[in-house]
């Protein structure tokens, strides 16, 4: 498990830098729905951007179908690196192999003939900036918004690319996933990918599960 968590950090953070769209911050977390933006950072020299004006990412979104072109970005000695990225795992359900009574696991593993997989969802996810923030209460036009949305878009072209690249996802059977957009926290959006994949056990010739140290 913790293999598969760091190998979908890996390429999410891989994929962001190789797009010319990396982040401050890229880490495994056991937390809720989303990582606490505390590093939603403009710069990477602060740790928040709340009161601070973003960075123009439009010269760093990838194309686009259907979206003009960004103009031409201004020479910068560093990447613009901004906002924060992580990956953890939401849930884990046990799924017993067939529906007759025989397959009920127990401790000792005595009637757990059938074994059966465990079915595992990560999120991992983006926040970044939002240039869409109204600082004085009045509605915020349409552009920053719109440019907020491209971002979270560009984002997500990134994450559906480790949905059906990243090694550390290949081996096993993704049963369903699902991107959406996250409720802003502070200056801070993004969006995050949920995907869920079998784990089966290794067993043994009578399909109980191997037996294995806790730790």
């Amino acid at each position: 498990m913790t293999a598969i968590a760091v190998g979908i950090k890996d390429c999410l953070c891989d994929g962001l830098s190789s797009c010319d769209r990396p982040v401050c911050w890229c880490c495994v977390v056991n937390e809720g729905e989303v990582a606490t933006a505390d590093w939603c950072a403009c710069d990477c020299k602060t740790p928040c951007c709340k009161e601070t004006e973003p960075k123009d990412l439009a010269a760093h979104l990838p194309p686009l179908e259907g979206v003009p072109a960004a103009g031409a970005a201004q020479e910068d000695p560093e990447p613009a690196w901004q906002g924060m990225a992580w990956v953890r795992t939401a849930s884990q359900q046990l799924i017993p192999q067939g529906s007759s009574r025989t397959n009920v696991v127990t401790a000792s593993g005595g009637m757990c003939g059938g074994g059966g997989l465990w079915r595992v969802t990560f999120n991992f996810g983006v926040l970044r900036c939002a240039r869409g923030t109204s600082k004085d209460g009045r509605p915020v036009p349409c552009e920053p918004r719109e440019q907020d949305a491209f971002v979270a878009l560009a984002d997500a072209e990134i994450m559906r690319w480790v949905v059906g690249c990243c090694p550390a996802l290949k081996p096993f059977p993704v049963q369903a996933a699902q991107w959406t957009p996250l409720p802003r926290q502070g200056a801070c959006a993004g969006g995050v990918m949920a995907v869920t994949v079998d784990l089966k056990p290794p067993t043994d010739t009578t399909g109980c599960p191997v037996p294995e140290r806790y730790c």
